[in-house]
C-alpha cells in the first residue's frame, strides 16, 4: 500500500458527508400521518386535493406544512392544520459541520419537520338538535386536543 492510501479513503468516504448537511442526511422527507374522523369514512383533503377516506394513514412531505380538510354529507367540514416546524437541533448539527451544510439545509427546507403523527376529528352532524351529550363530548374531544385532536378549527 501507498503511504496516506487511508487518509485518502476516508476522505473519500467523508466528502459527502461535508458536502451535505445533517438534516439532508438525516430528517426524513415523507412523515405518516393517520387521519380519522368520528362518524368514520369522511372525505380527506390535503392542500386541495383529495386523498382518500377516513381512516387513512397518508406520506405527506415532511418540509411542508398542510391543510387536511374532512367531508362528510350532513356534516360540518373540520380543517386540521399539519405545521412543519425548524428543528433546532440540526440547525446545531449543521453548525457544528460548517457553513456548508447550512447552505445545503437550509436550501432544501429538510430542516422542517411535522411534529404531529395524527389529524382526528369530530364532524358535527348539521340541523341536528344540540344536546347536553354533545358538548360533553366536544369538551372530552378538546381535552384530547394535544395528542392530535382538532374540533371546531
Amino acid at each position: 500500500m501507498f503511504p496516506g492510501s487511508h487518509i485518502s479513503r476516508a476522505c473519500v468516504v467523508a466528502l459527502p458527508f461535508l458536502l451535505t448537511g445533517c438534516a439532508t442526511l438525516f430528517n426524513d422527507s415523507l412523515k405518516t400521518v393517520a387521519m380519522s374522523s368520528d362518524p368514520n369514512e369522511a372525505e380527506v383533503w390535503i392542500n386541495g386535493n383529495r386523498m382518500g377516506t377516513t381512516p387513512v394513514s397518508l406520506d405527506l412531505a415532511n418540509s411542508q406544512s398542510h391543510t387536511v380538510v374532512f367531508r362528510k354529507a350532513g356534516h360540518k367540514e373540520i380543517t386540521c392544520e399539519l405545521h412543519a416546524e425548524v428543528d433546532a437541533l440540526w440547525i446545531v448539527l449543521d453548525v457544528l459541520g460548517g457553513l456548508v451544510p447550512i447552505i445545503v439545509d437550509a436550501a432544501t427546507g429538510r430542516w422542517k419537520g411535522i411534529e404531529q403523527g395524527a389529524c382526528n376529528v369530530v364532524l358535527p352532524a348539521v340541523g341536528g338538535a344540540w344536546q347536553a351529550s354533545d358538548q360533553a363530548l366536544i369538551d372530552a374531544h378538546r381535552a384530547a386536543r394535544a395528542g392530535g385532536w382538532a374540533i371546531f378549527q
